[in-house]
């Protein structure tokens, strides 16, 4: 019969195998992304368009403004950006 403190002992050391890093984890968590917290949610009443590019944006604001779709703005977005 086994024990309770030799069961407790097993799922000590099982538990301790599962957190321990390998050569497959890494030591250390990734360095940060540089994700910022000090800026405010924007918001708008018509229409809006997100892009690293400003030529990208104002590609998908006029066509949005157009009376476009947002997949449509999606698209020449794209293609400014050269897909």
């Amino acid at each position: 019969m086994v024990s309770r403190k030799s069961c407790i002992a097993a799922l000590a050391v099982a538990l301790a195998a599962c957190t321990t890093p390998g050569p497959d984890r890494p030591q250390a968590p990734e360095p940060a992304s540089g994700f910022r917290t000090d800026l405010n949610a924007v918001t708008a009443r018509r229409q809006m368009v997100a892009a690293a590019n400003p030529l990208a944006a104002q590609a998908g604001l006029e066509t949005l403004r157009a009376g476009g779709s947002a997949v449509d703005a999606a698209i020449a977005m794209q293609m400014v950006l050269g897909l």
